[in-house]
């Protein structure tokens, strides 16, 4: 369904002029804006009544593209809106915690790091590899 209607998504988060969410502090407060985040969202995507669309278009025999298409047009506003709330809670989240932790006492002025530097930070799979909450542990030394 994204997939299939990314210009329109696109569209609409780039002209998503809505302000950020107030900064939080701590991880208790971090959490709760999450929980909350996540409990709207639920209430505006409701997880069964989307699954019963896509059951409906399944069942008459659409195709792939229809059923896509189905669900977009069912649900195609509602997730460009919880989308764009998903995109300012990271926002909201990245900025709270530069400004707890003094991100700008500790950023390097000026400094540009090339393509170079960049590729050897990130291209290092061994560094914080993908794992599900029960291997985490192992990577976080919890």
């Amino acid at each position: 369904m994204v997939n299939a209607n990314i210009a329109e998504l696109t569209s609409f988060l780039t002209s998503d002029s809505t302000p950020l969410p107030a900064n939080v502090h701590g991880g208790l407060q971090a959490a709760q804006a999450t929980v909350r985040l996540i409990l709207d969202t639920l209430a505006q995507v409701k997880p069964a009544d989307l699954i019963t669309t896509f059951v409906h278009a399944q069942t008459q025999g659409a195709a792939r593209r229809d059923i896509a298409a189905a669900l977009w047009k069912r649900w195609g506003k509602h997730t460009q809106t919880v989308m764009a709330a998903g995109a300012r809670h990271l926002a909201m989240l990245w900025q709270s915690a530069w400004e707890e932790g003094g991100g700008e006492a500790h950023a390097v002025p000026s400094t540009a790091f090339s393509e170079a530097d960049l590729t050897k930070i990130y291209a290092d799979r061994g560094f914080m590899p993908s794992k599900t909450l029960d291997h985490i542990g192992e990577i976080i030394g919890h």
